[in-house]
């Protein structure tokens, strides 16, 4: 047996008990020098000052969970250079610096569990070897893009029964390590596949109790690449428009995904194979190919400024002016010139009829017989100046 405060007990020579001894702060002085594993769980210390845990510096395991803890100097675990985990799980921590854990290297372990309104600092912590981090229950609702940029090595990452409803599609690029993701009991609607595209090593991953309803083939086929994938709980719409999914999943070799449907109300709790029943066929077209929509949309533009006369239909139409650029310019410049030598025609009639009468004695072109211009109704006046017309 070793050195040890009164409040614990030490059977092990470099390891002190201090569970649910009252503890208000953690003892400054009674433990052995070389002590390397402190459980203090379940006391009161509400603050860790600078000075806390100076004189344990050979720590490699320190458990503080279960306190009250408020406040943690940015410096407060500054001369644990050994420290290898760390549980400061089910206390009231709201927020740290991002340089508490500057000097603990060795660092590979951590626990924030449980810390209801805990806020992940802006820059992330600086934790170069961490191989294992929860964040559960602890009301996180966003996880800003640096948060793992220091945290390479990570493997497993617990964020579970949080409040997280969206992800950027880069946050979890830096943990390209990254075995375990738990992100069950959130509030995550959608899910990007290029979330977890870059996480090439990940084996498991967890998304149930989520609000996502719908998944597509690509983020389809990444679940099928991780293999254990747990969906379940989530209020998946089962219907002719998730069909793709549905028949990818059944041909593709690794898929296992058992869904179980929550909409519409008459296939809820049955199996996402109820599919089959409903008489959905693939709906899913070439890349090359453009949508219905797209097609019907350039369609209808095209009628509704074609001329009538057109015989050919807008869609050919625009099927021939894509083929052969210069039909369309050839199109054109005829139609230009017929309209122009329309306008010439009709405007060299309209002159010619409003041509005024020449008030003369037709006597010398037409022999004895003369016009009486005083008469408009006199029929022979008319019919000679008809057959002048026809003559010119």
């Amino acid at each position: 047996m070793g050195q040890c405060p009164l409040q614990c007990s030490c059977s092990v020579v470099h390891s002190a008990d201090c569970i649910n001894s009252s503890l208000t702060e953690i003892p400054k002085s009674g433990f052995n020098q070389h002590l390397t594993q402190l459980n203090a769980s379940k006391n009161r210390i509400t603050i860790l000052s600078k000075d806390s845990l100076r004189n344990i510096q050979q720590l490699t395991h320190l458990n503080l969970s279960y306190n009250s803890i408020n406040s943690i100097n940015s410096q407060a675990f500054m001369t644990l250079k050994h420290l290898n985990s760390l549980d400061l799980s089910s206390n009231n921590i709201t927020s740290m610096d991002s340089g508490t854990f500057m000097y603990n290297k060795k660092l590979e372990w951590l626990s924030l569990a449980n810390n209801p309104m805990f806020t992940l600092p802006n820059r992330g912590f600086y934790l170069p070897h961490l191989l294992f981090w929860n964040l559960s229950y602890c009301s996180i609702q966003n996880i800003r893009l640096d948060t793992f940029k220091q945290i390479k090595e990570l493997r497993q990452l617990y964020l579970h029964n949080n409040e997280i409803v969206s992800l950027n599609n880069d946050v979890f690029q830096p943990l390209k390590k990254l075995q375990t993701l738990d992100l069950c009991y959130n509030a995550l609607q959608n899910i990007d596949a290029r979330v977890f595209s870059r996480l090439s090593e990940l084996r498991s991953l967890s998304l149930c109790y989520n609000n996502v309803s719908r998944i597509n083939t690509t983020l389809l086929d990444t679940v099928t690449r991780i293999g254990n994938v747990d969906l379940e709980g989530n209020p998946w719409i089962c219907d002719c428009e998730y069909a793709d999914v549905y028949f990818s999943c059944t041909k593709a070799k690794k898929c296992s995904l058992n869904l179980i449907c929550e909409f519409p109300d008459n296939l809820k709790q049955r199996q996402w194979n109820v599919i089959d029943t409903l008489g959905c066929t693939p709906t899913t077209l070439p890349n090359t190919e453009k949508s219905w929509s797209e097609e019907e949309t350039v369609t209808t533009t095209d009628q509704t400024t074609e001329p009538i006369w057109q015989t050919v239909s807008s869609q050919q139409q625009q099927v021939s002016l894509e083929q052969d650029p210069w039909l369309g310019v050839m199109i054109g410049l005829s139609v230009g010139c017929a309209v122009v030598l329309l306008c010439i025609i009709v405007l060299w009639i309209i002159i010619h009829m409003h041509k005024p009468t020449r008030h003369t004695n037709v006597k010398e072109e037409c022999g004895d017989f003369s016009v009486s211009t005083g008469n408009p109704h006199n029929e022979n006046d008319y019919g000679q100046l008809g057959r002048r017309e026809t003559e010119f």
